[in-house]
């Protein structure tokens, strides 16, 4: 395979960080190799933090990449995905050519229900009655508060479990991905767990985002999971499931919270990030009555 680039084609519109991989793919001093791995066929090839700096780039400007819709053009088309594996590094997925599931899965379709009332409801957080203040780590502290997980878990494990709220980590991790029956190593990266959840059995990370208007996802990035399973393992042997959670208020008093949860395959010390499975989910649309503070 052969890759041609030619700077003038590129349109004025692109962004600055889809220059930059067009760049590094195309005339950088890794394009070579890589015209040579797309050719070979292999599943992955490294992209380190100085292969970033050397065309100019800050690595954190260019990963992680939070969705389909973030993902550059220049990987697009070439049919490559990209998962971080390094601090400042990450590992380019040739997911085309080898048919594999996308690291960038689409929300599944899940159930509406609505409350009237929440089965608890946090009249002492009265900060809350605030709109301006609520954000994404609010929308944890509010499902935890009127007892969404609990409902939500219900329907999937057992009222027997009860799950305590952790807290955010903030940290790095090492160990495997496992690509195509490849090891590839994780060498401290990057990761933040939003917050988690824990029971007796189980440990669930959440990832959390606020949508607006002007923040309409359709898909999340399995590195969101992949590397907080990866920590986890290595800390405990309860099961590890992973919660995507999607918090937004509709008007004043609706707040809506989306529950995704999924199941990637791991070992301690190793995950298989093309390997997961949606378990469940389910939309919450509760009546925040703000009168219930007086």
């Amino acid at each position: 395979m052969r890759i041609t680039y030619n700077s003038s084609t590129i349109p004025k519109s692109v962004s600055q960080r889809e220059k930059k991989w067009e760049q590094l793919l195309m005339s950088g001093p890794l394009s070579a190799d890589i015209a040579l791995w797309l050719e070979s066929g292999q599943p992955c090839f490294q992209i380190s933090s100085s292969d970033f700096k050397a065309v100019g780039a800050k690595p954190v400007r260019l990963i992680p990449t939070y969705s389909a819709e973030e993902l550059p053009g220049a990987l697009r088309r070439l049919g490559l995905e990209q998962i971080r594996n390094q601090s400042g590094g990450c590992v380019l997925v040739n997911r085309a050519a080898r048919d594999l599931p996308t690291l960038f899965p689409n929300y599944p379709h899940i159930d509406m229900i609505h409350l009237e009332k929440p089965p608890r409801f946090p009249v002492s957080l009265k900060l809350l009655q605030n709109d301006d203040i609520h954000n994404e780590e609010t929308g944890i502290v509010l499902a935890n508060e009127m007892g969404l997980y609990s409902l939500f878990f219900e329907r999937i494990f057992s009222k027997r479990e009860h799950f305590t709220l952790g807290g955010r980590i903030k940290t790095s991790v090492s160990g495997n991905y496992i690509i195509e029956g490849e090891e590839i190593m994780v060498d401290r990266a990057q990761l933040e767990i939003d917050n988690f959840l824990e029971s007796s059995s189980y440990l669930v990370p959440i990832e959390a985002k606020i949508e607006g208007e002007e923040m309409d996802r359709s898909s999340f990035s399995i590195h969101q999971f992949a590397l907080p399973t990866l920590l986890l393992s290595q800390l405990s042997g309860k099961r590890i499931y992973s919660l995507f959670q999607i918090y937004s208020i509709s008007r004043a008093d609706l707040l809506n919270f989306r529950f995704y949860l999924y199941d990637i395959d791991y070992s301690s010390g190793s995950v298989t990030p093309h390997s997961y499975r949606f378990v469940d989910g389910v939309q919450y649309e509760v009546l925040f009555d703000k009168s219930r503070f007086s």
